[in-house]
Protein backbone atom coordinates (compact mmCIF):
# COMPACT_ATOMS: atom_id res chain seq x y z
CA UNK A 1 0.00 0.00 0.00
CA UNK A 2 1.09 3.60 -0.81
CA UNK A 3 -0.50 5.93 1.86
CA UNK A 4 -1.54 9.13 0.99
CA UNK A 5 -2.95 11.45 4.49
CA UNK A 6 -5.53 14.12 3.51
CA UNK A 7 -6.29 16.62 5.93
CA UNK A 8 -9.55 18.32 5.53
CA UNK A 9 -8.77 22.15 6.55
CA UNK A 10 -11.98 23.30 5.10
CA UNK A 11 -15.21 24.66 7.32
CA UNK A 12 -16.68 27.84 7.79
CA UNK A 13 -16.07 29.10 10.83
CA UNK A 14 -19.75 28.09 12.22
CA UNK A 15 -18.88 26.63 15.47
CA UNK A 16 -17.85 27.98 18.45
CA UNK A 17 -18.89 31.76 17.59
CA UNK A 18 -18.01 34.00 17.97
CA UNK A 19 -14.36 32.61 18.73
CA UNK A 20 -14.78 30.54 15.15
CA UNK A 21 -15.23 32.96 12.42
CA UNK A 22 -15.32 33.08 8.11
CA UNK A 23 -11.58 34.07 8.38
CA UNK A 24 -10.29 32.16 10.84
CA UNK A 25 -12.68 28.73 11.40
CA UNK A 26 -12.22 26.57 14.66
CA UNK A 27 -9.58 24.73 13.48
CA UNK A 28 -6.87 27.63 13.23
CA UNK A 29 -7.49 29.00 15.86
CA UNK A 30 -4.41 28.77 18.63
CA UNK A 31 -5.32 27.16 22.06
CA UNK A 32 -3.42 24.47 23.35
CA UNK A 33 0.46 24.85 23.95
CA UNK A 34 -0.51 27.89 21.14
CA UNK A 35 -0.74 25.72 18.45
CA UNK A 36 -4.17 25.45 16.66
CA UNK A 37 -6.11 21.70 15.97
CA UNK A 38 -5.23 22.21 12.64
CA UNK A 39 -1.18 22.79 13.51
CA UNK A 40 -1.76 19.41 16.03
CA UNK A 41 -3.62 17.55 12.78
CA UNK A 42 -0.89 18.08 10.88
CA UNK A 43 1.94 17.08 13.49
CA UNK A 44 0.50 13.92 14.94
CA UNK A 45 0.04 12.60 11.50
CA UNK A 46 3.49 13.58 9.78
CA UNK A 47 4.64 10.31 10.29
CA UNK A 48 2.94 9.18 7.13
CA UNK A 49 4.43 11.32 5.27
CA UNK A 50 3.84 14.70 3.24
CA UNK A 51 0.01 15.40 3.45
CA UNK A 52 -2.30 16.69 1.05
CA UNK A 53 -4.26 19.30 2.64
CA UNK A 54 -7.70 20.61 1.09
CA UNK A 55 -8.51 24.02 2.73
CA UNK A 56 -11.00 26.67 1.23
CA UNK A 57 -9.06 29.64 -1.20
CA UNK A 58 -10.08 32.33 1.62
CA UNK A 59 -8.22 30.84 4.16
CA UNK A 60 -4.93 30.61 2.22
CA UNK A 61 -2.68 32.88 4.04
CA UNK A 62 -3.40 31.34 7.64
CA UNK A 63 -2.84 27.42 6.43
CA UNK A 64 0.57 28.73 4.73
CA UNK A 65 1.31 30.81 7.45
CA UNK A 66 0.45 27.83 10.38
CA UNK A 67 2.27 25.30 7.90
CA UNK A 68 5.58 27.44 7.99
CA UNK A 69 5.33 27.66 11.89
CA UNK A 70 5.52 24.44 12.15
CA UNK A 71 7.40 23.38 9.65
CA UNK A 72 6.32 20.55 7.86
CA UNK A 73 5.98 20.19 4.45
CA UNK A 74 2.63 19.87 2.71
CA UNK A 75 0.52 19.72 -0.69
CA UNK A 76 -1.96 21.80 -0.95
CA UNK A 77 -5.87 21.92 -3.24
CA UNK A 78 -7.29 25.42 -2.20
CA UNK A 79 -11.09 25.07 -3.22
CA UNK A 80 -12.53 27.53 -4.90
CA UNK A 81 -15.99 27.05 -2.66
CA UNK A 82 -16.40 25.35 0.17
CA UNK A 83 -17.71 21.62 -0.75
CA UNK A 84 -18.55 18.41 1.42
CA UNK A 85 -16.36 15.69 2.64
CA UNK A 86 -17.12 13.40 -0.71
CA UNK A 87 -16.29 15.99 -2.87
CA UNK A 88 -13.10 16.63 -0.59
CA UNK A 89 -12.60 13.39 -1.28
CA UNK A 90 -12.80 13.09 -5.19
CA UNK A 91 -10.40 15.87 -5.69
CA UNK A 92 -8.01 14.28 -3.36
CA UNK A 93 -8.48 10.84 -4.80
CA UNK A 94 -7.78 11.91 -8.33
CA UNK A 95 -4.55 13.81 -7.04
CA UNK A 96 -3.49 10.89 -5.20
CA UNK A 97 -3.54 8.48 -7.58
CA UNK A 98 -1.77 10.67 -10.13
CA UNK A 99 0.64 10.75 -7.63
CA UNK A 100 1.39 6.64 -7.77
CA UNK A 101 -0.39 6.52 -4.47
CA UNK A 102 -3.68 3.43 -4.03
CA UNK A 103 -4.78 4.37 -0.32
CA UNK A 104 -6.26 7.79 1.35
CA UNK A 105 -6.74 8.20 5.42
CA UNK A 106 -9.26 11.61 5.41
CA UNK A 107 -8.35 13.31 7.98
CA UNK A 108 -10.41 16.08 9.87
CA UNK A 109 -8.31 19.21 10.96
CA UNK A 110 -10.67 20.13 14.07
CA UNK A 111 -10.01 17.31 16.22
CA UNK A 112 -8.94 17.16 19.84
CA UNK A 113 -6.81 13.98 20.10
CA UNK A 114 -4.67 13.46 23.52
CA UNK A 115 -3.47 9.97 23.02
CA UNK A 116 -1.45 9.22 19.59
CA UNK A 117 0.08 5.89 20.28
CA UNK A 118 -3.92 5.10 20.34
CA UNK A 119 -4.85 7.03 17.34
CA UNK A 120 -1.95 5.37 15.83
CA UNK A 121 -3.26 1.58 16.33
CA UNK A 122 -6.37 2.42 15.41
CA UNK A 123 -5.48 3.78 12.40
CA UNK A 124 -2.74 0.67 11.48
CA UNK A 125 -6.34 -1.91 11.75
CA UNK A 126 -8.26 1.07 9.52
CA UNK A 127 -5.35 0.20 7.17
CA UNK A 128 -5.25 -3.45 7.51
CA UNK A 129 -9.46 -3.84 7.61
CA UNK A 130 -8.86 -1.17 3.93
CA UNK A 131 -6.42 -3.88 2.24
CA UNK A 132 -9.22 -6.33 2.39
CA UNK A 133 -12.57 -4.46 2.71
CA UNK A 134 -11.42 -1.29 0.60
CA UNK A 135 -12.92 1.11 3.00
CA UNK A 136 -13.17 1.56 6.55
CA UNK A 137 -14.72 4.16 9.01
CA UNK A 138 -13.18 4.81 12.45
CA UNK A 139 -15.87 4.52 15.15
CA UNK A 140 -15.83 6.26 18.38
CA UNK A 141 -17.94 4.71 21.57
CA UNK A 142 -19.92 7.29 22.48
CA UNK A 143 -19.57 8.64 25.82
CA UNK A 144 -22.50 10.82 26.06
CA UNK A 145 -25.54 11.64 23.73
CA UNK A 146 -24.27 13.96 21.01
CA UNK A 147 -26.16 15.78 18.56
CA UNK A 148 -23.01 16.90 16.78
CA UNK A 149 -21.56 13.41 15.73
CA UNK A 150 -23.11 11.35 13.20
CA UNK A 151 -23.70 7.09 14.52
CA UNK A 152 -22.61 4.31 12.94
CA UNK A 153 -24.40 0.85 13.65
CA UNK A 154 -21.65 -1.84 13.43
CA UNK A 155 -23.18 -4.90 15.64
CA UNK A 156 -21.24 -7.79 13.47
CA UNK A 157 -18.01 -8.21 14.43
CA UNK A 158 -15.53 -9.38 11.59
CA UNK A 159 -12.32 -9.85 14.12
CA UNK A 160 -10.95 -8.14 16.65
CA UNK A 161 -11.74 -3.85 16.83
CA UNK A 162 -13.26 -4.32 13.05
CA UNK A 163 -16.83 -4.33 12.81
CA UNK A 164 -19.49 -4.72 9.86
CA UNK A 165 -21.13 -1.69 9.32
CA UNK A 166 -24.65 -1.75 8.33
CA UNK A 167 -25.99 1.98 9.16
CA UNK A 168 -25.21 5.46 9.37
CA UNK A 169 -27.81 8.04 10.63
CA UNK A 170 -26.53 11.45 10.51
CA UNK A 171 -26.56 13.51 13.32
CA UNK A 172 -29.61 12.66 15.50
CA UNK A 173 -32.12 14.50 17.40
CA UNK A 174 -31.52 15.08 21.50
CA UNK A 175 -33.57 11.98 22.24
CA UNK A 176 -32.45 9.88 19.08
CA UNK A 177 -29.50 10.18 20.15
CA UNK A 178 -30.17 9.08 23.93
CA UNK A 179 -31.33 5.90 22.30
CA UNK A 180 -28.36 5.00 20.20
CA UNK A 181 -25.21 5.82 23.05
CA UNK A 182 -27.44 3.23 25.17
CA UNK A 183 -26.86 0.54 22.14
CA UNK A 184 -23.15 -1.07 22.16
CA UNK A 185 -24.09 -1.28 18.69
CA UNK A 186 -23.71 2.02 18.11
CA UNK A 187 -20.13 4.19 17.59
CA UNK A 188 -19.71 7.38 16.33
CA UNK A 189 -18.41 8.62 13.34
CA UNK A 190 -15.23 9.95 13.49
CA UNK A 191 -14.97 11.52 10.15
CA UNK A 192 -11.55 8.99 9.47
CA UNK A 193 -11.86 7.34 6.86
CA UNK A 194 -9.44 4.78 5.18
CA UNK A 195 -10.29 3.92 1.57
CA UNK A 196 -8.44 2.36 -1.52
CA UNK A 197 -8.51 4.79 -3.95
CA UNK A 198 -9.77 2.99 -7.14
CA UNK A 199 -13.13 1.68 -5.22
CA UNK A 200 -13.72 5.23 -4.71
CA UNK A 201 -13.27 6.54 -8.19
CA UNK A 202 -14.68 3.42 -10.06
Amino acid sequence: MKVQSVILAGGNGSRLWPLSQKTRPKQFIKNFANLSLFQNTIIRNSYLGKPLIVANINNQEIVVKQLKEINVPAKIIFEPDSKNTAICALAASYYAKQQGYDTIILIPSDHRIEDWLNYRDSLNIALKATKKYKFSVIGVPPTSPNINFGYIKAKQQINKDVYLGTKFIEKPDKELAKKLTALPEYFWNSGIYVFNIDYILV
